[in-house]
């Protein structure tokens, strides 16, 4: 009897198309907070953003009665929805970066629904936690930091060996390098630690939510290389 043992085929990486739609998505309501004034810009972040005070009531049983679903359906997606609004060009800019600098390869090695999860999930989480760490649960929170930090924990955990290409400036110049991921995130995450020392809430921005995106995209990445350890095969 003859045996013929056949190689599987290699998997083809997907097309990074989600990564895409959330940079438009993202750039597409920061325009349209850019041109309407004041009391709706305000509005609108006080509706889609996180306030930790309406959703800390959320964690009691006693904080479902009397609410209509419609406001509970706000409340439960604020933590979602709020990584998709920023208060500022230059913080979209420097997320839009991170996204596509550690989004893509997640994407493409990963698909699709693993991107969305590591984004919306973990963000969202990063951003709840918030809720033990605030001194003034009254302040939104806004911007997709949760979900990018999530994804660079991901990154790391699937592609340890990597290189990335950076431009490093060298006096007058700037030189391309290509530089370990591990050191790339190592540098990235040692400032992360060192801002978060200086307060929950340091110039505007919560870095503890950085931390804890970071370390739960980190435990998706275990997770994928566990249970699912053939979509890294490509």
């Amino acid at each position: 009897m003859t045996i013929i043992f056949r190689e599987r085929p290699q998997r083809s990486p997907v097309q990074p198309w989600l990564v895409l739609l959330l940079s438009l998505t993202i750039l597409a309501i920061t325009s349209y907070l850019a041109i309407i004034n004041e009391p709706q810009r305000l509005f609108m972040i006080k509706q889609w953003g996180f306030l930790p005070i309406e959703f800390q009531p959320l964690l009691q049983a006693s904080g479902w009665q009397g609410r209509d679903w419609q406001s509970l359906v706000v409340i439960l997606v604020s933590p979602a929805s709020a990584l998709l609004l920023h208060a500022s060009w230059l913080h979209l800019l420097g997320n839009i970066a991170y996204l596509w600098a550690f989004g893509l390869s997640v994407e493409r090695h990963t698909g699709h629904v693993t991107l969305a999860l590591v984004f919306f999930l973990v963000g969202a989480l990063a951003n709840v936690l918030l809720i033990w760490q605030l001194p003034d649960l009254n302040t939104p929170v806004i911007g997709s930091s949760g979900g990018i930090s999530g994804l660079i924990g991901c990154y790391l955990v699937l592609f340890p060996m990597r290189r990335m290409g950076l431009y490093l400036p060298l006096g007058l110049y700037m030189k391309f390098a290509h530089l370990p991921s591990l050191f790339v995130i190592g540098s990235w995450f040692l400032l992360q630690v060192i801002y978060s020392m200086q307060g929950p809430l340091a110039g505007n921005i919560v870095w503890r939510v950085h931390l804890t995106g970071f370390f739960g995209g980190m435990l998706c990445g275990l997770m994928l290389r566990l249970f699912r350890p053939q979509l890294l095969r490509s």
